[in-house]
């Protein structure tokens, strides 16, 4: 799996873009490396593109259980002052992202989750057009 990122707006934004199979392991090493980055102590909203991840290896209990381990590993990353906003295409995704974001919003965390570029602008309450996001999503240019 591979991760890509960059930040704006002065670092209170970051938009990340995960392509791929779906790798918990690959995941917790790339969370393991952003949360040490110097700019994630501004950090006000996350973008996190999921629209070209697949879970076609997981059956459906171990996607259950795969939600649980995310939330351990989310668990261990001490900033939880900022919006993320999970943009999702796959029904499946969408379910899984869904169950995470319950959880982890019971526990104060600002998740929330969308198809489209509008409602991601919408959310993040940032002033790009549906186009300029595109392109920025497209272009990141740091990878993981």
């Amino acid at each position: 799996m591979d991760f890509y990122y960059r930040f704006f707006e002065n670092d209170t934004l970051l938009i990340q873009k995960f392509v791929g199979e779906w790798s918990t392991p690959d995941y917790e090493k790339y969370i393991n490396f952003s949360a040490k980055l110097e700019n994630v102590k501004h950090l006000k909203k996350i973008l996190t593109d999921l629209t070209d991840v697949t879970l076609k290896h997981m059956k459906y209990n171990e996607l259950i259980l795969e939600i649980g381990n995310l939330i351990k590993i989310r668990d261990k990353i001490t900033n939880t002052e900022y919006l993320n906003v999970f943009r999702v295409s796959a029904p499946n995704l969408t379910v899984v992202t869904q169950l995470y974001q319950s959880i982890q919003v019971k526990k104060g965390l600002n998740y929330e989750f969308c198809s489209t570029f509008e409602q991601a602008i919408k959310l993040l309450d940032i002033t790009y057009t549906e186009s300029q996001l595109e392109n920025l999503i497209n272009s990141l240019d740091n990878k993981f």
